[in-house]
């Protein structure tokens, strides 16, 4: 068994190339939709507030936490 370079020519390039692409059409639409504004004025806190009030969970807390510290 040996390596064939053109492996990475025909199977791996293409493979990152798409990959890549993918990955900067989905990052490009995070941040158009994040900068539309909700109908309803409501930061993520009260939304969040509202789902969990109408569950019945009006017990559990909602914590804040810095824009941007999650990862995807």
């Amino acid at each position: 068994m040996f390596f064939d370079p053109k492996y990475i020519f025909f199977v791996m390039l293409p493979g990152l190339i798409i990959a890549g692409l993918a990955q900067w059409w989905v990052k490009n639409a995070f941040q158009k939709a994040a900068q539309i504004p909700n109908m309803q004025k409501m930061t993520g806190a009260q939304a969040a507030r509202r789902v969990l009030d109408s569950a019945g969970l009006s017990y559990v807390p909602i914590e804040p936490t810095r824009p941007g510290s999650f990862s995807l």
